[in-house]
């Protein structure tokens, strides 16, 4: 954990709307951004396998996220929107969440999801995209194919764009009865 004396930690609240399969946050956010310098313990990564990063307080994150990239730690990013310094911070991740709106900052041009998906993986480290989409389910892209569980709701096919191409997962939602 990563904090600063003085300081209320931020929380998000998060409602889920089973009827839509939709997720809304309500944040409080920290009153001021922390110091990566100053607010980053050097045994913070002391035991960790994976860090998650939810794309807020991004100069500390970035900090931690380089911190992590040195000593083998996995980083995670769930990210919705455009924040300060966040360009920093997606080429050190692992793993990257998004909403069905984030991908298109990358794509402008393209009204297709999955090109900008392509160039979220393309702009760094990351070997997945995982994008909710409602409704509608999810879908992952990842650089390297792999097995996939066979199941109805389920389907893979390939996508090339950019530098590579990449594995598509498309999962339907499930609404429980």
């Amino acid at each position: 954990c990563v904090s600063q004396a003085g300081l209320d930690s931020p929380f998000t609240y998060i409602i889920v709307d089973q009827q839509t399969a939709t997720r809304t946050c309500i944040h409080t956010p920290i009153q001021e951004e922390l110091d990566p310098q100053a607010d980053v313990p050097s045994d913070v990564l002391d035991g960790v396998s994976l860090v998650h990063m939810d794309s807020r307080s991004t100069l500390a994150a970035i900090e931690v996220a380089r911190m992590a990239n040195e000593a083998g730690v996995g980083v995670s990013l769930d990210i919705e929107k455009e924040r300060p310094h966040v360009e920093g911070l997606l080429p050190l991740a692992d793993y990257i969440f998004t909403n069905s709106r984030y991908p298109s900052i990358f794509s402008p041009d393209s009204e297709s999801l999955l090109h900008g998906m392509a160039a979220l993986l393309e702009h760094g480290r990351a070997k997945l995209v995982a994008t909710t989409l409602g409704e509608q389910g999810s879908v992952l892209m990842r650089r390297e194919s792999g097995p996939v569980a066979d199941h109805p709701d389920v389907s893979v096919e390939a996508f090339g764009a950019g530098d590579g191409e990449y594995q598509v997962v498309r999962c339907k939602a499930h609404t429980p009865a």
